[in-house]
């Protein structure tokens, strides 16, 4: 919300994109990723959500308790040999060899939010 907001210049509309870690209890590592698009209007915000997935242990391990960043876990796990899988298809691209890409796994975020702004009668 506060990249939406902060995007939000002379437009109609501004879009902040996150992806994170939550907790979600009876998975493997305890946690899985999300990604979260905002879009904000100047008066409200439009929230969506991609699917969710888990990390392998040992990057969430890494994330959780060294402090790195998804890249350099992933990186350091020996998941990828890219020092930037993020930019590229993502762990998500890795995990499901090709068949979700980071930019396509965005983009359910994306879609999930403008079901509120293009149908904001209904809401």
């Amino acid at each position: 919300m506060n990249r939406a907001v902060g995007a939000f210049k002379d437009c109609e509309y501004s879009f902040g994109i996150e992806d994170g870690l939550m907790e979600v209890h009876g998975t493997k590592t305890g946690y899985m990723n999300i990604c979260v698009c905002a879009i904000y209007d100047g008066k409200n915000y439009h929230i969506g959500l991609s699917s969710a997935f888990e990390y392998p242990r040992e990057v969430t391990r890494l994330v959780l308790e060294e402090g790195l960043d998804i890249n350099q876990a992933a990186h350091k796990a020996g998941l990828t040999k890219k020092t930037k899988v993020g930019s590229a298809e993502g762990v998500i691209g890795i995990l499901t060899h090709g068949r979700l890409p980071r930019k396509e796994y965005t983009k359910q975020a994306v879609t999930m939010a403008l079901i509120h702004l293009e149908n904001s009668r209904l809401f």
